[in-house]
């Protein structure tokens, strides 16, 4: 039996990276085609009012009333437990991030959505470490962040922090926070992310919930929803489909969305390129334009942001059959 799970588990990497090589089509998977980040890509990202880079997973740089933002840091090559410096466990990487950890810009803000290996990233957060920098997370995970932080706040839901004119806000996702089964205890998160001016929301994990619903009244302001679109067979339960996100997103008033969560460890029995093909076949020709950010280091920003109801059609960035 092991065998043949280790063969099963084999011959789905050797499908992954075929999938991140070339897609359907003759055509390089969007996965693949990573642009790295240089200082002139953050110099970009200081102008605009609100800028993005998804790094690969769940890991998301935002640049937000002159702050940076850091959304779960994971740069290691496998997430999983590790047995002391060298030997780790679990799903490996399968691209590499866009920029090297040492690389990054000064990070004011670490946000943490729950404790599971693929979002709290012990190894890169030890890295980060900062007396500069503050790390916002779930309620009952302050213990597993490392020392040597200017500060770690527990945040619940529908509470809020305003720290140096940035407000961050806990929403509740559909989801759990365990790392190891016994500790369920744990809280899980999404963020709202506001400056004076204009907000973010990083959904992080979640099933499909009507949440977000409520925030197209009571934030005006929101340009950009990041949500997760992989991770969903078998667990729909946990993981929200690509039609559930862009449903999520279409209600919650923001006016693009960057999806996350899919092409860069395989956690889940659906193809490498099932996620982002489905999403835009759930956005249509006409909204797909507001699918930002789908390749590794493709900085966005808002001052290139499309009205809702605008109908350009951004084909630059959809995948083809």
């Amino acid at each position: 039996m092991k065998l043949r799970q280790r063969l099963r588990t084999l011959a789905s990497i050797a499908r992954a990276k075929r999938a991140l090589r070339l897609a359907p089509g003759g055509r390089p998977s969007l996965a693949a085609q990573a642009h790295d980040l240089s200082a002139q890509d953050f110099g970009r990202m200081d102008d605009p009012a609100l800028a993005a880079v998804w790094l690969g997973h769940a890991t998301v740089l935002v640049h937000l009333g002159g702050k940076w933002v850091l959304i779960d840091p994971v740069f290691s090559k496998r997430v999983g437990p590790r047995i002391g410096p060298v030997i780790q466990f679990g799903p490996r990487r399968l691209f590499d991030s866009p920029v090297e950890i040492h690389e990054l810009p000064p990070i004011d803000f670490i946000l943490i959505s729950h404790a599971h290996f693929d979002h709290l990233d012990a190894r890169s957060l030890e890295v980060l470490k900062s007396k500069k920098t503050s790390v916002i997370t779930a309620l009952r995970t302050r213990s597993l962040i490392p020392r040597g932080y200017r500060q770690v706040v527990e945040l619940g839901w529908d509470h809020s922090l305003t720290i140096d004119d940035l407000t961050f806000r806990a929403v509740e996702p559909r989801h759990w926070g365990a790392r190891w089964y016994v500790d369920r205890h744990r809280g899980y998160n999404s963020y709202l992310v506001s400056s004076p001016t204009i907000s973010c929301l990083l959904a992080a994990d979640t099933a499909h919930t009507r949440t977000y619903d409520r925030l197209a009244d009571e934030v005006p302001d929101l340009a950009l929803g990041v949500f997760g679109i992989g991770a969903y067979d078998p667990w729909t339960h946990q993981h929200a489909t690509p039609e559930e996100a862009w449903d999520m997103f279409a209600v919650s008033g923001a006016r693009c969305m960057m999806p996350m969560h899919h092409s860069t460890f395989i956690l889940s029995n659906e193809p490498i390129d099932e996620p982002l093909r489905r999403l835009y076949a759930a956005a249509g020709p006409e909204q797909a334009h507001r699918i930002v950010g789908v390749e590794p280091g493709e900085v966005w920003t808002s001052d290139g942001t499309p009205s809702p109801d605008a109908t350009t059609t951004n084909t630059a960035a959809q995948p083809r059959e």
